[in-house]
């Protein structure tokens, strides 16, 4: 177990574990949880939680999975558990029988270099990779892995951006995970608007000119950048080399955040 990684400001570090797998290990054994932390790294993301101006206190210990915090003046609780952002899929690798997107990793896996892919495994498992929603059973967390978000940060982000919009009054159309975003409200609340959620958690490396970039349309390596928009709902990546290497640029930028700003 690696320790000490926010301590150290080593925000390039794996946080979670002293060796990382490979992409062979997804294959073959089950791989270590991200979402799965220690009480100690769960006290400094206590840091990334309650900055910015928002008054939490803990009311519990933290655990392996989660953390309970109370909002003042409000006097609401909140018990928070840390999900990996981008995941890549890579864990459909071992389910066994035929799966569409266990199918779309073997044809996409073996065309892609491997100081590709253990890129992004070491990426993936830093701080910078990490984000927090409210816990309870079809959780946005749980509810994020359906067909039209397909586990996508990105995907999430636009929906939890346009779910701000029209609770401003603003036509936004149809709404993913809207049923959790309105369960989790008094949550959201606390952040007022899109800008401010992203703000406080130092998701800047995510949006470009006030839109949320779309990590499986755009190739930031060559400053080509798209947006969201209706069509990119309900799709893997065409090419999941320039996603992962996407992935892997956004999550770095947010390292480099939440080192400058004292959290990691």
């Amino acid at each position: 177990m690696t320790k000490g990684a926010f301590q150290t400001k080593d925000y390039m570090s794996p946080l979670f574990f002293g060796s990382l797998p490979t992409i062979t290990d997804y294959e073959t054994v089950v791989t270590p949880d991200p979402d799965r932390i220690s009480k100690d790294e769960y006290k400094d993301f206590f840091k990334l939680i309650c900055c910015w101006g928002i008054n939490f206190s803990q009311t519990k210990a933290p655990t392996t999975c989660e953390i309970e915090l109370k909002h003042s003046p409000s006097n609401i609780s909140f018990r928070l558990g840390g999900d990996q952002m981008i995941t890549g899929w890579l864990q459909n690798l071992r389910n066994p029988g035929r799966s569409p997107v266990r199918d779309y990793l073997k044809r996409n896996i073996s065309c892609i270099e491997d100081a590709t892919i253990n890129e992004f495994i070491r990426a993936r498992y830093t701080p910078g990779n990490m984000i927090f929603w409210v816990r309870h059973k079809n959780s946005i967390n749980q509810r994020r892995a359906n067909l039209a978000i397909k586990d996508r940060i990105d995907l999430t982000l636009e929906s939890l951006r346009r779910w701000y919009k029209q609770k401003r009054g603003n036509n936004t159309g149809y709404i993913n995970l809207k049923a959790q975003f309105d369960y989790d409200e008094n949550y959201f609340n606390l952040f007022d608007s899109f800008d401010c959620f992203v703000e406080h958690f130092q998701l800047n490396s995510f949006i470009f000119d006030n839109g949320v970039i779309d990590l499986a349309n755009s190739d930031l390596s060559n400053s080509c950048i798209k947006h969201i928009c209706d069509e990119s709902f309900g799709k893997l990546p065409e090419n999941l080399e320039i996603y992962l290497k996407n992935a892997v640029t956004v999550i770095n930028k947010r390292n480099i955040l939440l080192c400058s700003s004292g959290i990691i």
